[in-house]
């Protein structure tokens, strides 16, 4: 059975004793990492231009079916673009890449009596190796490209890019509600390259902005230092609670919105 409480060192003498292939895990982990860094470029780069051209499209589609603006930002505009006369990439690209005690706190998190995750078995097992986000105005802005997401390739009309698409690109695949039982508040896709790279999107709005980097900076601290459980009252149940709240209260401004577009209300 893994060690529970989680502290990183304990579940790395776990798992290397279990899995005798896996030893040297951390050094392991670092290299993959560097390596995952290196072969996802080209993928990331062509979804930077796909996800651009999506959010041209949308913000059209948006005033024309809406009436109303959207626009939408992703950190991808400055994590990779090359930097002085060597074509470094950015400092911020390390960022879209799970970092390895991160990645260890996943597979402590998927073991049972015995580990549920190898090196072997990293890519297949883990979809957030690789992740970025896409933040627009509102809730509602946030659904829309998420849907318009999952009509891809069918509205890309710029044919360069779409045959770039059709041949690197195996399946992007958007959940149609947001993941709320688990406590994210934001529309969850992941892009599929044949190359065998995932990249995990999350599309949510500048509500949750804050309330997101409040969580991970939360799930950083939980992550170093367990807690049994939630108490009442902990910034951990509030976080929780602050969630919902934030998400309710966009639903109903998204309500609110739709009524009064129909026109006069009755009184």
């Amino acid at each position: 059975m893994k060690p529970t409480p989680y502290s990183q060192e304990g579940y790395v003498q776990w798992h290397e004793e279990a899995v005798e292939a896996d030893r040297g895990l951390l050094n392991r982990l670092d290299d993959f990492r560097r390596g995952l860094m290196a072969e996802a470029r080209p993928d990331l780069d062509l979804l930077y231009q796909v996800l651009t051209y999506m959010f041209t499209y949308a913000r059209n589609e948006y005033r024309r079916a809406r009436g109303q603006e959207a626009s939408y930002q992703t950190p991808l505009s400055e994590a990779l673009p090359s930097v002085g006369p060597s074509g470094n990439p950015s400092p911020r690209y390390s960022d879209l890449f799970k970092s390895a005690p991160s990645i260890v706190n996943k597979m402590w998190r998927k073991a049972g009596d015995e580990p549920g995750v190898t090196l072997s078995d990293l890519r297949r097992s883990i979809t957030d190796l690789i992740r970025t986000d896409v933040r627009t105005e509102t809730l509602d802005g946030a659904r829309f490209l998420a849907h318009r997401m999952n009509d891809l390739p069918g509205l890309l009309y710029n044919q360069e890019l779409k045959e770039q698409y059709e041949g690197r690109v195996e399946s992007i695949a958007f959940e149609p509600e947001m993941k709320m039982a688990s406590g994210y508040f934001a529309y969850h896709g992941l892009v599929r390259f044949r190359s065998g790279s995932v990249v995990e999107v999350q599309i949510y709005s500048a509500l949750m902005s804050e309330w997101r980097r409040l969580s991970h900076q939360l799930y950083e601290r939980v992550r170093l230092e367990p807690v049994a459980k939630h108490e009442f009252a902990s910034p951990e149940a509030r976080l929780v609670s602050l969630g919902h709240a934030l998400h309710l209260a966009e639903c109903e401004i998204m309500r609110l919105r739709q009524e009064i577009d129909r026109g006069p209300m009755q009184v």
